[in-house]
């Protein structure tokens, strides 16, 4: 009879604590730190075969921030195309997220190691922080479209 009377006095019944652990979690998912989606856009009109473009990038420092701005103009690239450009589909093709992820392998250590001889031009412009904590910078780079298509197709990347 005692054990009845104090289940009556619970004011947790099993549905309630699994709702309170729920919201936890699902507040908790909030947590993690702010991703910044950075910007490629055409920047001049250049001779065939080159691309000229702008592209924003963010990190801890400045070469950070200047690296990630790197990468990300070289994956809308090869993945989504600038619009506006003399590259406005991928150059993957019209699969490129397809390939990219079957060849990650390949690309994680292409955009990590293997970007520079395919920039031409590169002038790091507009270093500032977003927050306290996260530096912004903006990259134009001249690349070599031709030479990048080139070394895709020697290793196999695409036809």
């Amino acid at each position: 009879m005692f054990k009845i009377q104090l289940m009556k006095l619970s004011p947790f019944k099993p549905i309630n604590i699994t709702l309170f652990i729920l919201l936890i979690l699902i507040s908790l998912t909030g947590c993690k730190p702010h991703q910044y989606i950075t910007r490629t856009e055409n920047h001049n009109v250049v001779e065939p075969g080159l691309i000229s473009i702008i592209s924003g990038g963010y990190g801890e420092t400045k070469d950070l921030a200047s690296r990630n701005a790197i990468q990300s103009a070289f994956k809308n690239i090869l993945i989504y195309g600038v619009p506006e450009s003399s590259q406005p589909s991928p150059m993957l093709g019209s699969s490129a997220m397809t390939i990219y992820m079957m060849k990650r392998r390949f690309f994680e250590d292409f955009l990590e190691n293997g970007t520079d001889p395919f920039i031409l031009k590169k002038k790091i412009r507009g270093f500032s922080y977003v927050d306290e904590q996260s530096p912004s910078t903006e990259v134009e780079l001249l690349i070599n479209l031709i030479a990048l298509k080139q070394h895709l197709e020697e290793n196999n990347i695409i036809r």
